[in-house]
């Protein structure tokens, strides 16, 4: 064999070989051309050790083999003990997230969710097969919280009889089954995939109605003082919403299963508040939040309720001297005091204000009745009752008329109604999800959690939600080949290349 000859098929069984990996690595469904290029390139090597064998021959007997056998061994060792720490690594992982947003790590209700999942869980996922990459990196942090978590990946353009069986006609669309219960979903993202499984795991899909016709706050206003921002959330998260004006129906609809009085600035009907009390008795649920009126006492019939069920919000302005919003004059308490022992509040972390807030506290002697939030303790804080003092500007603890802190400013109670057992949850302040602290989580994630609970789905309690992050760059499944090819081959293959030549170079010398 000539030698020119002979370094052309070296050079070419070198790029055989490099070919045949990149085949492996990005074009793994073409397994009968992968084996054919691997047998070729193990053809033609051993075709040149054959044209080759004595001066192998020659070469194994001699003391640079020797040397360079030692290098192996050692350089072997060295590999067999990295990738024992590599296997370590990958059956106890250990994972840090060191992104502003943490968008490498799944929100808290996301895993709750997936921990209390007891049924089979299945996810099936639509979308041609270069696409399947994008969705791993999420998926992945799905099955490290539950590793029995069954993805399955259909090919609409593979097989459009499963796609149609399934009626599914959108690219991207999932569905997701636990147990008997389906539900659907689109798009990538946490926040997508989560609210998907929340729906397949509820229990029914719950109906929630605002009371309207007394100026409550707003649920379709954008503006920074409206509510639509808790709206959507509440849509996202898969609640019914609907509108109800007391005065205009003979009862509330059965088919509501928790009503929210939230915010009224005008006061309620005898009859109305009759209708409100008939439902919760009924077995349902129920949300108020009362805000002070600095007009006077106006929601007289609705406080009397509250207060037969062992709730007292009193028309008055919680001041809280050492834990307020900067600038708010002490008038908008940070609550960092919560019952540890509550579902909605046992691994809450605080941070929640509500600016303008009543105080809330139980019937003296309840049981049944827990005031979950409260402010600093006195003299730091207390419950300015005069609120006449507060529009004068010139507001002093009375300790006739005032009541100490710390002061409760949310409160929840459970009974039983004869009908069945019902819930009910009331605050102080509702002005504290307004669209303008849409960028206060702490707020939003009480809310919800007071919501779950009311509606006995305390699994779903969690300190944090998944929020829509566009930030992330995906890589679809050739990218991540290349990345691999040129990362993991090139890179090494250079470096050894580099230093066999200055290795040979400094013997030379």
């Amino acid at each position: 064999m000539g030698a020119i000859l002979r370094k052309i098929l070296i050079f070419v069984n070198i790029a055989l070989y490099l070919t045949t990996l990149a085949t492996w690595i990005s074009l793994t469904e073409y397994v009968t051309l992968n084996i054919s290029a691997t047998i070729a390139s193990i053809s033609l090597t051993m075709i040149l050790l054959m044209g080759s064998w004595k001066k192998i021959a020659d070469f194994a007997l001699s003391s640079y083999f020797k040397n360079l056998c030692n290098v192996g061994i050692r350089l072997s060792l060295i590999l067999m003990i990295l990738g024992l720490v590599n296997y370590l690594g990958y059956k106890h992982p250990v994972n840090v997230d060191l992104s502003s947003d943490s968008v490498n790590t799944l929100s808290d209700q996301t895993k709750v969710v997936l921990n209390s999942i007891e049924k089979d869980a299945k996810i099936i996922i639509f979308t041609t097969k270069n696409k399947r990459q994008l969705w791993s990196s999420l998926l992945d942090l799905y099955r490290e919280i539950k590793p029995n978590l069954e993805i399955d990946f259909i090919d609409p353009e593979v097989s459009p009889e499963k796609a149609r069986k399934l009626k599914i006609d959108t690219m991207g669309s999932f569905i997701v089954r636990i147990g008997d219960r389906r539900a659907r979903g689109k798009g990538r993202t946490e926040l997508q995939l989560t609210n998907t499984l929340i729906k397949a795991k509820r229990v029914k899909d719950f109906h929630l109605a605002f009371t309207i016709g007394h100026r409550e706050g707003n649920l379709k206003d954008a503006s920074e003082k409206g509510l639509n921002q808790i709206r959507k959330k509440l849509e996202t998260s898969e609640f019914k919403i609907s509108y109800l004006d007391l005065a205009s129906i003979s009862q509330v609809p059965e088919n509501i299963d928790l009503l929210f009085v939230w915010g009224p600035k005008d006061g309620f009907l005898d009859v109305e508040v009759k209708k409100i009390d008939s439902f919760i008795k009924s077995g349902k649920n129920l949300v108020v939040a009362l805000d002070p009126n600095f007009e006077g006492e106006k929601q007289t019939h609705l406080k009397k309720l509250l207060k037969s069920h062992g709730i007292v919000i009193h028309n008055d302005l919680v001041f809280d001297q050492v834990s307020h919003v900067a600038g708010s004059s002490s008038s908008i308490p940070i609550i960092k005091k919560f019952n540890k022992d509550h579902p909605i509040t046992k691994n809450f972390q605080g941070g929640t204000f509500f600016p303008l807030t009543s105080s809330v506290e139980k019937v003296e002697g309840d049981k049944d009745v827990l005031v979950l939030a409260r402010t600093s303790g006195f003299p730091a804080s207390w419950a300015e009752r005069d609120l006449s003092e507060v529009q004068a500007g010139s507001v002093v603890f009375n300790q006739k008329l005032d009541q100490k802190g710390p002061v409760g400013v949310m409160a929840v109670t459970e009974r039983d109604g004869g009908a069945g057992k019902y819930r009910i949850a009331a605050f102080g302040n509702s002005t504290f999800i307004m669209n303008n602290y849409i960028q206060y989580g702490a707020n939003y994630n009480f809310f919800f959690n007071v919501v779950e609970w009311a509606l006995s789905q305390e699994s779903f309690i969690s300190l944090n939600r998944p929020e829509i992050k566009n930030n992330t760059l995906m890589l679809g499944e050739t990218q991540v080949g290349i990345v691999f090819y040129f990362s993991v081959l090139f890179a090494p293959l250079l470096l050894f290349g580099i230093s066999i030549y200055l290795y040979r170079r400094r013997k030379a010398l």
